[in-house]
């Protein structure tokens, strides 16, 4: 039966809830995951919803609300530029649900996962976990919007299992409770984690690491500290206390956010304190994810997220360092950019060469805020922040 789902009075409130049950062997590779899936069904004549699942995952069955079959197949031409591995996973409805019906979907799968692409940062091996949706590990579904979440996680004795938010153990597994709405499930586990949680001004920010020493995550805790109080000064409370950061040890695929999470890939213990200010304006750019991450991140339109996110780093290294820093880096994106043609509608999902996808690159990291700093010349700085926070607020997408 479907039963009327309550609106939210808070638009920004989604009524998306995964309830995930899951045993990760690091040492087999293997996964096996019992998923709960409760959402408000999306407009139109739904008669079918499509999910994205990794392609070695064996779906044993997808049972619920109104639930008449489903398929799990490839797809022409591949799933997402963020999930190449990823196959549909089909659910075929009995008849169409009423809009905004509430619906459960229940979904057990399992399966060993060895296959990845070489610049992916999820991967899952013995020395090192790190799940999220570029493999995708749980049914991904970017029409049901953001989602909450709740995680119940077995992992062999000797694994420290972390994500986007501070868990507990319980009976010897780990539980985690996700009441900010993200767009991703980021789990990272290994033998090495050590957790070091730092505190001001009602801001927690806690550092997972593998290899740092403790000098440098002090380093990185009073830097990221620092930031967050710039970030927030310049524009406005992004309602959070606390802060996430995870040291990934991989060695490709580099540093993404979700929200009120940094990864942060290739950060190397020995060198930070001598290319601070690189460091610094990397965790900048992460951190100003917290502000700037609405916009649909497969269209041309994620210019908004990235963008905004390198004005903001190199404006805090503008304000950190000395102007000569700010000035070098931004030159040499201006060179990149000169070339680099419009960002208005460029193709955000061609990744189809090298070329293609260094186009892309340069379109969002450096023609993006170099406009951006065009703007802020004839606004003034304090005039661009305050047309930064007035985007913030109003939620720019």
């Amino acid at each position: 039966a479907c039963l009327p789902a309550p609106r939210a009075t808070d638009p920004g409130v989604p009524a998306t809830h995964y309830d995930i049950r899951a045993e990760i062997d690091p040492g087999a590779g293997s996964l096996e995951v019992a998923a709960v899936l409760t959402f408000a069904a999306p407009p139109g004549d739904t008669a079918a919803l499509d999910l994205l699942l990794h392609r070695e995952l064996a779906v044993r069955g997808v049972s619920g609300d109104l639930v008449a079959g489903f398929r799990f197949d490839s797809i022409p031409g591949g799933a997402s530029i963020y999930a190449p591995e990823a196959w549909r996973l089909g659910v075929d409805f009995i008849e169409p649900p009423g809009e905004d019906s509430a619906l459960r979907l229940s979904f057990e799968y399992s399966g060993r996962i060895t296959s990845w692409p070489p610049w992916s940062p999820n991967v899952l091996t013995r020395d090192w976990v790190e799940l999220g949706l570029y493999l995708p590990w749980f049914p991904v579904c970017d029409e049901l919007g953001l989602f909450t979440y709740k995680l119940d996680i077995g992992c062999p004795d000797g694994y420290e299992v972390r994500t986007a938010v501070k868990g507990r153990r319980a009976g010897g597994r780990w539980i985690f409770e996700q009441h900010r709405p993200g767009r991703d499930i980021v789990v990272v586990a290994s033998p090495d984690l050590r957790t070091r949680t730092f505190e001001d001004d009602g801001r927690a920010i806690h550092i997972h690491a593998v290899w740092l020493r403790e000098e440098t995550m002090e380093l990185i805790g009073g830097d990221l500290t620092f930031l967050l109080g710039l970030l927030r000064d310049w524009f406005g409370d992004p309602g959070s206390a606390s802060l996430t950061v995870i040291q990934s040890p991989r060695e490709k695929g580099g540093g993404y956010t979700r929200n009120g999470l940094v990864v942060l890939g290739g950060l190397e213990d020995a060198d930070y304190a001598e290319r601070r200010e690189g460091y610094v304006r990397y965790l900048a750019h992460e951190a100003a994810h917290i502000w700037w991450w609405r916009a649909p991140v497969e269209t041309w339109e994620d210019w908004l997220n990235e963008g905004l996110a390198e004005y903001s780093a190199l404006a805090a290294v503008r304000e950190i360092f000395d102007r000569e820093a700010f000035e070098r880096r931004l030159a040499a994106k201006e060179r990149q950019a000169a070339t680099a043609g419009a960002l208005w509608g460029f193709d955000r999902a061609d990744i189809s060469s090298h070329e293609a996808r260094e186009r892309t690159e340069v379109l969002l990291y450096s023609r993006a805020p170099v406009l951006l700093f065009e703007l802020e010349r004839r606004l003034g700085p304090g005039g661009m922040r305050d047309f930064c926070r007035e985007l913030f607020e109003r939620q720019a997408a």
